[in-house]
């Protein structure tokens, strides 16, 4: 696990993240002083030399060499991403996780603000460098970076040689390029918190650690995604060493790439968002471990409900909704072919992803959710379920409309993207797509 920090130069990370390490309270993590390398030639050519990171390398080589720079600042501006590429390498291979704030991210601002054309070669930048699990963007405006040079003792390599004029012009490159760092690095799936500097933000930043700490909870949860009921026996997960879904809060989030699927992609594909859930209650039938529950209070329901079989999965649900501050959610343990309706109530909103092919009475789960669906039902069927027969079943359940969505599109796995999805309305009313 690694979170990075970038920024301008000069805009005051170090100090941000000195402050928050010196308060003890981001048990587990080791910061820059921890897993500071004196690495040898050799290893320092091995890392710019892998093949996997060759075209970025080269970029950032071509975009130094055609920076408005001395050449003396062209060498800084390389040594600087050697040790870079050595550095990430290093902590990638070990066990504790990590907040680093030189890492590759931060080349961007050694490189960039003198690139001949900075706001062409930061995209590029941004699509080929290496990512970590989470980020951190620092920024402030360019005045207070001004301010913030001229206090040092040195002047950064990137803002040498420059007078007034175009150390302003520079400065300003370097607020814009952190505006773009945030946007293209959400778009390559990474979390990212965007954070003016100062003392403000320093329990912002110690937050956002800590939510991202892999501590024992995590562990449980990837070792709790491997499998579920299928039936009267266990489905496995195709895609191993995963957590079955990924989903973000304010308080406990897992990446995409942590995960079998994307809570917010399939939240996305069914339409639901803060216009039409705020204040309604949702039912989640088959939670798993609570990542839809989880997406969904970012748009504040009323209250939420998990039914899982699993005890396992259950436990860890409540205990993520405690850790992460969710209120008005929980999660109970329940097996879908026993439960009756008036042991679940009616809710608003009810989901059902992927759990009719798992039951051993499917006509009863229609039955069921026709029962505890007070407006509309999010339906996905697993990859072999009869939509024909399904909607038969749903209609005869009570509700009124269908709309066909087509299939899943957020599974890690494109072999997995074919589970068919409809949205069930009771009344017309609630829900406009």
């Amino acid at each position: 696990m690694r979170i990075e920090l970038l920024g301008p130069s000069a805009v005051g990370k170090t100090t941000l993240l000195d402050a928050v390490l010196a308060r003890g309270n981001v048990r587990g993590w080791l910061g820059p002083a921890d897993v500071e390398t004196a690495p040898g030639s050799s290893e320092l050519r091995a890392a710019m030399d892998e093949p996997g990171m060759r075209a970025f390398v080269r970029l950032c080589v071509d975009t130094a060499a055609e920076a408005d720079v001395a050449p003396s600042q062209v060498l800084a501006m390389l040594m600087k991403l050697r040790k870079s590429c050595f550095d990430t390498r290093y902590v990638a291979g070990l066990d504790a996780p990590v907040v680093h704030d030189e890492l590759l991210l931060h080349r961007a601002f050694s490189l960039l603000p003198r690139a001949a054309d900075p706001e062409r070669a930061g995209r590029d930048f941004f699509k080929l460098v290496p990512v970590p699990e989470a980020a951190v963007v620092v920024r402030a405006d360019a005045a207070t970076i001004l301010e913030r040079i001229k206090g040092r003792g040195t002047v950064p390599n990137v803002y040498h040689g420059l007078g007034d004029a175009a150390l302003r012009a520079t400065v300003q490159r370097g607020v814009e390029l952190a505006d773009l760092a945030a946007g293209a690095l959400r778009a390559r799936d990474v979390p990212v918190l965007v954070l003016e500097s100062g003392d403000k933000g320093v329990e912002e930043l110690e937050e956002f650690i800590v939510a991202h700490t892999p501590g024992d909870i995590r562990t449980r949860l990837r070792g709790a995604s491997g499998s579920f009921r299928k039936k009267d026996g266990r489905h496995e997960l195709r895609t191993k060493n995963v957590m079955y879904c990924a989903f973000s809060t304010p308080g406990f989030t897992v990446a995409p790439g942590e995960a079998q699927r994307d809570a917010a992609k399939r939240v996305a594909h069914f339409g639901l968002t803060a216009d039409n859930v705020a204040g309604k209650s949702v039912l989640d039938l088959g939670s798993n471990a609570g990542a839809m529950l989880f997406q969904l209070s970012n748009f504040a329901p009323r209250d939420g409900l998990g039914i899982e079989y699993d005890r396992d999965k259950v436990d860890l649900a409540n205990e993520i909704a405690a850790h992460a501050a969710i209120k008005k959610v929980r999660f109970e343990q329940g097996d879908l072919d026993k439960l009756a309706a008036a042991d679940i109530g009616v809710h608003d909103i009810v989901l059902a992803l992927a759990i009719e092919g798992h039951v051993n009475d499917p006509e009863r789960l229609y039955r069921l959710l026709g029962q505890v669906t007070g407006e509309l039902l999010c339906f996905e069927g697993n990859s072999n379920c009869d939509m024909a027969a399904a909607r038969r079943h749903l209609k005869a359940a009570g509700f009124t409309s269908m709309v066909d969505l087509g299939f899943c599109d957020d599974d890690r796995d494109p072999r997995n993207n074919r589970r068919p999805q409809l949205l069930a309305r009771k009344r017309r009313s609630f829900f406009k797509r």
